[in-house]
């Protein structure tokens, strides 16, 4: 605790978002996964590591985040509806059944966020499922279950007109989606706001 007080009264943290200081490392939030569940060194930036640290001598950044946040945000939260929209989460596996997608079309979703099997990939079992669910206006993000990487964007994925989530894990995917569907449903705009933040 008095670390992460350390880190936000430090003058060189200003401007670089929401940070997360535990075990004396600095991540930008973003960026920052626990790991285990009950171990105490469980936070980690798996893709990008720590920024910072806060030593018992000196609170020390050594790079900034890149990624737009807080005060270079296009989402200022009095501009935010009272309830963001609709998102779910479904967990691909082999031969995911695509009922589980028709099911979040009934309840009226407006986004789908899979966490795909390898670098994000849907399985066949829910292609016909995800066209449908699109054809209702409903946006589809593709992140990966793995524990680090990024979902690429491919041919195949732009002809499914299936966002990759890039580096993000399924959650922050669905908070951002959801802020996005605020702005615009336009594919081409959802994947820039992939891409900056």
């Amino acid at each position: 605790m008095v670390n992460a007080v350390r880190v936000a009264a430090d003058a060189h943290a200003s401007h670089k978002g929401v940070l997360h200081a535990m075990n004396q490392n600095i991540f930008p939030i973003r960026d920052v996964t626990k790991t285990s569940a009950y171990r105490m060194h469980t936070f980690l930036g798996v893709d990008t590591g720590v920024i910072g640290v806060a030593d018992p001598d000196i609170v020390k950044f050594f790079s900034e985040p890149v990624r737009r946040h807080t005060h270079l945000s296009e989402f200022h939260v009095a501009n935010l509806p009272a309830s963001l929209p609709d998102v779910e989460v479904l967990y691909a596996y082999h031969q995911t059944p695509g009922y589980l997608v028709d099911a979040l079309i009934d309840h009226g979703v407006k986004g789908i966020v899979i966490d795909g099997t390898g670098a994000g990939s849907i399985p066949r079992t829910m292609t016909e499922a995800v066209q449908r669910a699109q054809a209702a206006g409903i946006v589809v993000v593709a992140t990966a279950r793995t524990f680090g990487g990024r979902v690429q964007e491919t041919p195949r994925r732009t002809e499914a007109q299936v966002v990759p989530g890039d580096n993000l894990p399924p959650e922050k995917a669905r908070i951002l989606l959801q802020l996005a569907l605020t702005k615009t449903s336009n594919i081409k705009e959802i994947q820039r706001i992939f891409d900056e933040y």
